[in-house]
């Protein structure tokens, strides 16, 4: 069980990690010539890429094309979470990581909290906004349940009428798209991968792209504000601080580079279509191929395995009955390198019995293209006191599929 934990763990995170890195050298050219939404936008496809991964792995053509070549080491790096095969180990890296991700929760929630408390008192104003007693931090879109849009309280004597105007704006167009339930889905994936340094980082560049996107949605809305706008970003620049679930207007990102997007062309109805269908089309080929890479090739050819090279397990003296199912990951080598229970016999004594004899099996590789690759096949082990010694099935493939009902046995 804990081995399974921590194959999808590494599975989904190297995922997102080749995502991240692929957006990376996409997103400059993208804001470019799409726009700041569009670069935004591409963000979706991170959770996406994941999912795929926690996805049933299905057959699939081995000639995937160019995205194939990216994500195709994905598999075999999964299965190295494997090397470790000691329970106790596997035991160890289990609560390291509940523990990392517990303190991480726990230090964002410190961080929110602190930040809502330090607010004061709210006063609801006539125009629907919420005034602090403080104004560090705001004006800023807070909660996910009960959104309020929060300003300083020198809200009216800091800004005029007209920044006044567009900072609600902004604000009400985070809530509008759903910023604030992105940035909580972001904060949850800080805490489960929080020993990933590409997806710390990539988190404060997709606060960035968000708050880009938003200044870009206010400026289509009111194109001859670029002046007004700009000044109220400077006005609140000194007061920036973050929170993982809010949207502030003084963000702390470079100033620099929000007031030059002001002065950019807005991208044409034409554009902005074309954007959408290359993020389609982009969403489409990452969720693929991010599935494509955790699954089996459909040009691998079932094998049966080479039962002369399996020791049988030794039978516990408690006497128990009952068939066992596990599933293996087999290197190039042919070697077991992870052995997890697919299905359990209910007795705790033939499940370790029959898993401590498959650490030490040899197992015929599977085939790709002409050389040895790794994989993935189930073993039913049947411990029966009628027979003088336990039964190694034979009806073992290398596919993810559901065994035989009556496979054919042999006595070892």
């Amino acid at each position: 069980m804990s081995s399974d934990v921590l194959r999808l763990v590494l599975g989904t995170t190297l995922a997102a990690s080749l995502v991240i890195l692929l957006l990376q050298l996409l997103r400059a050219l993208l804001r470019r010539w799409l726009g700041a939404g569009a670069a935004y936008a591409t963000w979706a496809c991170v959770p996406v890429a994941v999912i795929a991964v926690l996805l049933p792995a299905r057959e699939v053509p081995v000639e995937w094309g160019a995205m194939g070549v990216v994500l195709q080491p994905m598999r075999a790096a999964t299965a190295a979470v494997s090397s470790v095969q000691a329970p106790m180990w596997e035991m160890l890296l289990l609560a390291a990581w509940l523990g990392g991700m517990a303190a991480m929760m726990i230090g964002l929630w410190i961080q929110q909290r602190r930040f809502v408390r330090g607010l004061g008192e709210l006063r609801r104003r006539e125009d629907g906004l919420w005034i602090a007693e403080t104004s560090r931090g705001l004006p800023a879109a807070i909660g996910l349940f009960r959104t309020r849009i929060v300003v300083p309280i020198d809200f009216d004597s800091r800004y005029d009428v007209r920044e006044r105007r567009l900072i609600a704006c902004h604000e009400r167009l985070h809530v509008g798209r759903g910023d604030l339930v992105a940035n909580a889905f972001v904060a949850a994936l800080r805490c489960v991968y929080w020993f990933n340094p590409v997806i710390q980082l990539a988190a404060r560049r997709f606060r960035f792209d968000q708050e880009l996107a938003c200044d870009a949605g206010v400026i289509r809305r009111h194109p001859g504000a670029r002046r007004a706008y700009g000044g109220a970003m400077l006005k609140a620049q000194l007061e920036g601080t973050s929170i993982p679930v809010a949207c502030h207007w003084p963000a702390p990102h470079p100033l620099r580079e929000r007031i030059g997007m002001l002065g950019r062309k807005l991208p044409s109805a034409r554009r902005r279509a074309l954007a959408a269908l290359l993020i389609a089309a982009m969403t489409a080929v990452v969720g693929y191929g991010a599935w494509a890479g955790n699954a089996r090739s459909a040009n691998e050819p079932d094998r049966r395995i080479d039962r002369s090279k399996l020791a049988p397990p030794r039978y516990p003296a408690s006497r128990h009955e009952g068939k066992v199912v596990m599933r293996l990951d087999v290197g190039s080598d042919g070697r077991v390198t992870r052995v997890g229970l697919d299905r359990s016999s209910g007795f705790e004594d033939l499940d370790q019995a029959a898993m401590a004899a498959a650490r030490g099996w040899y197992i015929e590789p599977a085939i790709e293209a002409g050389r040895a690759v790794a994989s993935t096949v189930r073993v039913p082990v049947e411990f029966s006191l009628d027979e003088p010694q336990t039964i190694v099935r034979q009806d073992a493939h290398a596919s993810g599929e559901n065994m035989p009902n009556n496979p054919p046995t042999e006595r070892r």
